[in-house]
């Protein structure tokens, strides 16, 4: 069952806050990657256009810019802890990651 229909059906959701992740931890990059695959944009060694750049040159251009905030957003990790909505309501996540960003950028690209 999707998280919305479980949180409007289950009792126990009545005013509770849920975090909802499939509990695959995914990087900037890997995400970039994932997106360019769905949206079958790869490069010539069939990887997405990325470059590296290393973090101490990057940190210091984003300061000079004043961009070092917008920097950490973008580099830094975001884990969700979905234990609490698995726990409570019985959620399980209904498709990975992978399969969401593909069906999403399959829908946004037929409207």
């Amino acid at each position: 069952m999707d998280t919305i229909s479980i949180c409007i059906t289950h009792p126990l959701a009545v005013g509770e806050t849920f975090m909802v992740s499939d509990g695959e931890d995914v990087s900037t990059p890997d995400l970039i990657k994932m997106l360019a695959c769905a949206m079958g944009k790869k490069g010539k060694k069939g990887d997405s256009h990325l470059f590296y750049l290393h973090p101490c040159i990057l940190r210091a251009l984003c300061r000079i810019v004043g961009k070092s905030e917008e920097l950490e957003k973008l580099t830094g990790s975001l884990v969700v802890d979905s234990s609490k909505i698995r726990i409570l309501l019985g959620w399980k996540v209904p498709w990975t990651m992978e399969e969401g960003v593909r069906e999403t950028v399959t829908f946004m690209t037929s409207v």
